[in-house]
């Protein structure tokens, strides 16, 4: 069975596309990171992309008997494990979002308007702090298409359930950690600016299950999507 993929946030369906072929992702299943639904009877595999991440660890705490194993990519783990808002480039969204749910709802809002018009330009600004060898994604036609499919999908398309996922991910839940007991394989980037390789760390150690770690040399956030194996 297809694996279950959760994207990262901003972010969309789309997302896969940045995977490796070995993935098959025209074959992936979607998973709704902004609304996650429990999966089949079946156990599944799920593969949650960075705030995706909080999704697939979420449905795996919570539905263990229907989740196989998961793979995890650049992810996103509990804010409050680690002193990492510093080494993070979304940190002000994050703090705005534990300050005020109206601020957070005025600033998509914000973004929104600017993905209508002006797409590139939010993603000059988002990538702007990121690794040199990351902000070069921006330069590959058709991960540009991706990127900018996942900012219409959260700040035009579904606003709402964006703004109610990043609020979730903000609280603290530590505590589903360990009740995920599937094996875990975490990919990540030591290039990364989004979630950092200490993050990554701290997620492998306080699960309880099975995990496998592979920390990549050079790799950044988006670009641990094309070096992650199945």
């Amino acid at each position: 069975m297809a694996p279950l993929f959760f994207h990262g946030l901003p972010g969309g369906p789309e997302d896969r596309r940045l995977l490796d072929r070995k993935w098959r992702p025209d074959e992936m299943m979607i998973g709704d990171t902004l609304c996650p639904d429990a999966p089949g009877t079946t156990p599944r595999h799920l593969v949650g992309f960075s705030l995706g991440a909080f999704a697939a660890l979420g449905m795996a705490a919570r539905h263990p008997d229907r989740v196989a194993r998961l793979t995890l990519i650049s992810p996103a783990g509990p804010l409050q494990s680690g002193d990492f808002l510093p080494q993070m480039a979304g940190a002000p969204v994050f703090r705005l979002a534990r300050r005020s749910a109206t601020g957070l709802r005025v600033l998509t809002a914000l973004q929104g308007g600017i993905t209508r018009i002006a797409p590139d330009r939010l993603l000059r600004q988002l990538f702007s702090t990121s690794h040199p060898a990351e902000r070069a994604i921006l330069d590959d036609a058709a991960a540009r298409d991706v990127l900018r499919a996942g900012l219409r999908h959260c700040h035009i398309d579904r606003p709402r359930a964006y703004c109610d996922s990043i609020a979730a991910y903000v609280t603290d839940w530590r505590d589903d950690l360990g009740a995920v007991r599937c094996p875990v394989t975490i990919w990540q980037g030591d290039a990364d600016r989004w979630t950092p390789p200490d993050m990554a760390r701290s997620l492998a150690n306080a699960l309880c299950g099975p995990v496998d770690l592979r920390i990549v040399t050079g790799a950044g956030h988006y670009g641990m999507l094309r070096r992650a194996l199945p």
